[in-house]
């Protein structure tokens, strides 16, 4: 996505929730500085991406759910796996495997986190005004890594467009050129999972901001002709995503 298309939703966001634009320029270039010696490149991460069959877990209330169906299927050596911070967790403790890609704000199980990417996961950082001190501390420990930001892309951080960990793996996916898209865990209900470590007080603001979020994937979604699937349980439609189980997305790949 082309920084002039993300920036009417990013001044919906300013004005939403409240960040202050200078202060994320601030937290962009922090990132940048943190990563300016070790990241992978933007050309690597295409070439995980580009034309391959991508999955995307959320860390909704259904994720477990959605992990035990997935572990049934024989499909998940066949997905690039792209794991949504704390869903990190889920894919660990119930499938027992690694995600390929981690898109994390760091508010995940941060141990878990560090565990995969010894493990081979390329971590996708994303930096904003509420987890510099965090950026600083913990992006050092990741062996593969890549910044991303609200803000203007620069050295090392690029901007995919997304607001939350969800919404940003999926506009990251759609502006790689995935062969397709196919999400579980993707739960818009307002129930917060135990993955989602969100805390008690601020869990009606992560409900509107989940609103938002979903809002602005099915806008995003418009743009591009990649085919999308939401295998989330019981889930809300998404506009553009064809609801689809799991088994039946088995069969087509």
């Amino acid at each position: 996505m082309e920084y002039k298309e993300w920036l009417p939703y990013y001044d919906q966001i300013v004005e939403k929730f409240g960040y202050v634009q200078e202060k994320e320029h601030k937290a962009a270039e922090i990132l940048s500085l943190v990563l300016r010696k070790n990241a992978i490149k933007y050309n690597d991460l295409k070439d995980v991406i580009e034309n391959r069959p991508v999955l995307i877990l959320g860390a909704g209330g259904t994720l477990d759910k959605d992990l035990i169906k997935l572990r049934q299927t024989k499909c998940l050596d066949k997905f690039v796996t792209v794991a949504t911070d704390g869903a990190t967790s889920g894919i660990m403790d119930i499938c027992m495997a690694y995600p390929d890609l981690i898109i994390t704000d760091l508010d995940g199980k941060l141990p878990d986190i560090i565990n995969a990417s010894n493990k081979g996961s390329t971590i996708i950082v994303h930096g904003n005004e509420q987890n510099i001190k965090r950026v600083v501390d913990y992006t050092p420990r990741f062996t593969k890594k890549l910044g991303t930001t609200w803000s203007t892309s620069r050295p090392n951080v690029h901007n995919f467009g997304g607001f939350l960990d969800g919404d940003r793996a999926i506009c990251m996916a759609l502006s790689l050129n995935a062969e397709f898209i196919v999400t579980i865990g993707m739960d818009y209900k307002g129930f917060i999972g135990k993955y989602s470590r969100t805390p008690i007080r601020i869990r009606k603001t992560k409900q509107a901001k989940l609103k938002f979020s979903k809002g602005l994937i099915e806008k995003v979604r418009e743009k591009y002709k990649i085919k999308c699937y939401n295998s989330t349980t019981n889930g809300m439609n998404i506009k553009g995503f064809k609801k689809t189980e799991l088994e039946e997305i088995e069969k087509i790949m």
